[in-house]
């Protein structure tokens, strides 16, 4: 029996094209897929993983002109009531021949051609002997969104307010507000229009009551939310330092409305603004730090006011200018504003009020390193009295239209019925810690890019090396092997006979 060892090597095979030849620009082609799909994949889908995600975008907003006007007066049976229904109800509308006058006007403030503010002014004719007790407005928005999830809808802006007492103007300062019950379903090239009808149009047999019936259909809907690679928005929390700068203005409205109790500070712009100064004894203010960390948490202020014989005290407004910074991620120092406003039902002794100072944006902030942001860092009481008459409307206008600012959200307050003569007022504004949005900067996008972008490129990888190993294999392009040279070699072995 003969026994043979036998050696063999693996053969080298090698693909060599000319510059440029087919082999080539496959090659080259199938490299720049395995780098740009990922990118694209990753851009344009909802992220690795990613069940449920939000972004942030200023609406297209436009006023189609209906809208709605309730006025009710002491007289439940005849309301005035305004509006322009799109024709839906012909005789809906009472005492209209009351509505005077509309102005609608829509602003652009930063140039981008979207509605930065909508401003309306009624103008009423209030019956000789009719006092108002409650107004309802409703507005019909038409509105858009146009980025990510593209939404086309009817929406709805509804202000309510019922006064204590006979008003004979009424202003009104908010933000329109996006919410939803569920996710958008954010479908590429579609626009959402599921809810881009009137909200006036339905018959008016379904409900006696044409108010209840708009809001009833309203309510129901799911006006909704919804990518993830770049990340476009962040946040951060923060407490900021606050410091009280001593500028403030208290109105004390009585049941005499030319005979107001006017308080304050407001660093010398209004020489001869305040009325019945007289009347307000003493303030006292204390900021608390309760931590030990340097910073105010809770600033507590107390009026004592000296009320005239034979006179009620119907409401109070105060407006404390605070000192406001930030110091870590986004530098920020501005003068902002905390606001409260109160009516009594009944002739108070005192009042407490308790609320947290809160931080409200209409836009991110730009977050410039090493750059602090001082665009609102001047005083609110900084204008010309001859700009308005009533000073208190050009403060409040004049921090409306701002794109950061403060306001207090309140916790619980607290009148004393009677009249003393003296009443005291307390007002505790506590500091917590406040979420701040801003742009990040590219290298914050990096960090959160780059993990789902080399996951998908290594998944990509393994489909294109298997691609370009079948093409080169089956000789799909032109292409020379390369054969190295094989050694001779000689069996050798051993020989045994039995």
């Amino acid at each position: 029996m003969d026994l043979y060892k036998l050696f063999s090597y693996n053969v080298e095979v090698q693909y060599v094209g000319c510059l440029m030849s087919k082999a080539t620009l496959f090659t080259l082609t199938t490299s720049f897929l395995n780098l740009i799909l990922p990118f694209l994949i990753a851009y344009r889908g909802r992220g690795f993983w990613l069940r449920s995600h939000s972004f942030y975008e200023q609406p297209v907003i436009h006023f189609p002109y209906e809208y709605l006007l309730v006025v009710e007066t002491d007289d439940p049976s005849k309301p005035i009531e305004c509006g322009d229904t799109n024709g839906k109800y012909g005789n809906f509308l009472k005492n209209e021949e009351n509505c005077m006058e509309l102005q609608v006007q829509e602003y652009d403030l930063n140039g981008d051609s979207k509605t930065d503010l909508l401003d309306f002014k009624f103008i009423l004719d209030i019956p000789n002997g009719r006092t108002v007790k409650s107004i309802l407005m409703i507005f019909i928005l038409d509105f858009q969104l146009k980025t990510v999830c593209p939404l086309h809808m009817q929406s709805l802006a509804l202000v309510n307010k019922e006064f204590a007492t006979p008003p004979s103007g009424f202003k009104y300062f908010a933000d329109l507000q996006f919410y939803q019950t569920s996710h958008l379903p954010c479908k590429q090239n579609l626009i959402h229009t599921k809810y881009n009808n009137s909200l006036f149009n339905f018959e008016k047999s379904n409900n006696e009551n044409a108010i209840d019936n708009i809001l009833e259909n309203y309510f129901v809907r799911e006006a909704y939310r919804g990518r993830g690679f770049w990340l476009r928005s962040h946040s951060f929390y923060e407490q900021p330092v606050i410091h009280f700068p001593y500028e403030y203005l208290l109105v004390v409205e009585t049941d005499d409305p030319s005979k107001p109790i006017e308080c304050g500070d407001t660093n010398g712009k209004y020489g001869n603004f305040l009325k019945n100064e007289e009347n307000c004894m003493e303030l006292q203010v204390q900021e608390y730090d309760l931590n030990g960390d340097s910073k105010t948490d809770l600033l507590d202020f107390k009026f004592i006011l000296d009320i005239p014989n034979g006179r009620t005290v119907k409401s109070i407004l105060m407006i404390f200018i605070l000192d406001f910074q930030l110091k870590t991620v986004c530098p920020l120092h501005m003068q902002s504003l905390a606001l409260v406003n109160k009516e009594f039902a009944t002739p108070p002794s005192g009042f407490k009020y308790f609320a947290d100072l809160q931080f409200y944006q209409t836009s991110h902030l730009p977050c410039k390193q090493n750059l602090i942001h001082t665009k609102y860092n001047n005083s609110l009481f900084n204008f010309e009295k001859s700009n308005n008459e009533n000073a208190i409307d050009n403060i409040l206008e004049n921090y409306f239209v701002r794109e950061v600012t403060t306001h207090t959200n309140t916790l619980f307050s607290r009148s004393q019925n009677g009249h003393t003569g003296l009443m005291q007022i307390q007002i505790s504004l506590r500091v917590p810690e406040m979420e701040i949005r801003y742009l990040p900067s590219f290298i914050q996008e990096l960090k959160w890019a780059w993990p789902q972008y080399l996951s998908l490129v290594f998944i990509f990888y393994l489909i294109f090396d298997k691609i370009k190993r079948f093409v080169f294999q089956n000789r799909l392009v032109m292409a020379w092997e390369i054969m190295p040279w094989k050694k001779s070699q000689s069996a050798t072995g051993t020989r045994k006979k039995f």
